[in-house]
This record gives structure tokens, C-alpha cells and sequence, in this order.
């Protein structure tokens, strides 16, 4: 079970699933850092005003904020920007089952960030040829019909971040 919310630059949320809504409540057209309401181990608030723009201001980067309790549970806390807007993914820790071994998730978090397969193979060391049959094996479990599907899904799922 994964909650995401989608955030406008200014942080306020634009968009979010049916189980965001139903642990924080229909929390469009309020601040982020107001739903979410995440604290750090040491009961500090992880959310602080102007982390999207922040976000979106730094090209490729994610905030992996790591255990955050979120409503008395503790969840894995992720922002990452996506153009104008930030995407939130909160996962429960209990909830993280894997489909994908730890190179599928490696190559399809370079496909996330635009590399190319050539690009990929240097990065890691492997042939083109391996990049494309890790690809195909993650869609294949992810059940995607393309790349961007089955980065779509990873995300989704909490796969990849």
C-alpha cells in the first residue's frame, strides 16, 4: 500500500490516492508539510515549508527521508520533484514486499533518470544487451508494456524512488 500525493511548487497538494486520503484525509488544497505531518525519530517534523521548491529547484535530486511515523505508523518518506510539481510516496515499512532483484531496481532507477541503455551499461559495468534484458525481465514482473511504464509502476510501488 503506498500514499502518494502529488504538490504544486508552492506545496500545496494538488492530487492524491484513495489511501492518502484515507490515512491523512482529503488533504487537496492544503500545505503538505500540513497533511503529512511526518516526524523524525526524535519527534522533529521532517516537512518544513518550501521543501518543494527547494526540490524542484535541484534537477534530479530525491529526498529520501527514510523512517518517518506518519499518523503513528512508520512509513518510508519520499520526495521527488517531477517537472513543476513534487511527487510524495509514503510507504508503510510492514508493507514493502520486493518483486524486483536489487539489479532490476538498480537499471530501472537509471532508466528513471533518463540514461540510456549505453549510458546504463558503462555506469554499471555490464553490456547494453544485459541493460535490455533487465529491463525486459522488470516489466515482465511489473507487468508493463514499456520503460516508462514500468518506472511508472516501480515508483508506484516503491520499487525504486
Amino acid at each position: 500500500m503506498h500514499l502518494v500525493l502529488v504538490v504544486d511548487e508552492a506545496g500545496v497538494v494538488r492530487g492524491a490516492t484513495p489511501t492518502a486520503c484515507e490515512l491523512l484525509g482529503n488533504g487537496v488544497g492544503r500545505r503538505c508539510w500540513d497533511v503529512v505531518g511526518g516526524l523524525r525519530a526524535d519527534r522533529q517534523p521532517v516537512c518544513i515549508e518550501g521543501c518543494a521548491v527547494r526540490l524542484r529547484d535541484l534537477p534530479r535530486l530525491a529526498a529520501n527521508h527514510g523512517s518517518v511515523g506518519i499518523r503513528g505508523v512508520d512509513h518510508d518518506l519520499v520526495c521527488t520533484a517531477v517537472g513543476e510539481q513534487v511527487v510524495v510516496r509514503m510507504t508503510p515499512l510492514e508493507s514493502r514486499d520486493s518483486i524486483l532483484s536489487d539489479r532490476q531496481r538498480e537499471v530501472l532507477c537509471c532508466v528513471a533518470r533518463g540514461e540510456t541503455n549505453e549510458a546504463i551499461a558503462a555506469q554499471l559495468g555490464i553490456g547494453a544487451g544485459t541493460v535490455r534484458t533487465h529491463v525486459q525481465h522488470a516489466r515482465s514482473r511489473l507487468g508493463a508494456r514499456t520503460r516508462a511504464q514500468a518506472v511508472a509502476i516501480a515508483l508506484q510501488r516503491g520499487e525504486i524512488s
